[in-house]
């Protein structure tokens, strides 16, 4: 069982550090003031948009892991977390006709699939809002004007 936290906890941590750059990459495109009064409304949308499926697959991950909500990713790993989580993958087990452990484990990589899209689409939408790429994803070169 304390394998299980361990990874759990892991997971958890870095799911509340994207959570805190989700917030704080929408709360820019929100901004109307500099440096961000000039993202176009194109961007804007975008990245709300994208910031939302984000939220939507860190909610995903938490319900997977045995959290009851997308808020309890901030707090430490609780016991009733892990009971869930064990229970979750029992069910898991059953239905696949695989051992527990092998349902903890294919949990544990569809967790971590989904996490590094979040990652994926976190990274990405922060570039959009810093001007270096575009919403389709071609970087921008910049002239050394651009960084002074």
């Amino acid at each position: 069982m304390e394998k299980q936290v361990e990874k759990i906890e892991s997971v958890r941590r870095v799911l509340a550090g994207l959570n805190s750059r989700i917030n704080e990459t929408e709360g820019k495109a929100r901004s109307r003031e500099w440096p961000n009064n000039s993202l176009s409304g194109i961007v804007r949308a975008y990245v709300i948009q994208q910031t939302a499926i984000a939220r939507g697959l860190v909610s995903t991950i938490a319900f997977q892991l045995g959290f009851q909500g997308q808020s309890m990713i901030e707090q430490p790993v609780e016991g009733s977390t892990v009971t869930r989580f064990i229970g979750s993958t029992m069910m898991l087990a059953q239905s696949s006709g695989v051992s527990p452990d092998e349902a903890q484990e294919a949990t544990f990589a569809s967790a971590n699939q989904l996490k590094n899209q979040v990652a994926e689409i976190v990274r990405h939408v922060e570039a959009v809002v810093d001007g270096e790429e575009t919403v389709e994803g071609v970087k921008l070169n910049h002239g050394p004007l651009h960084y002074k």
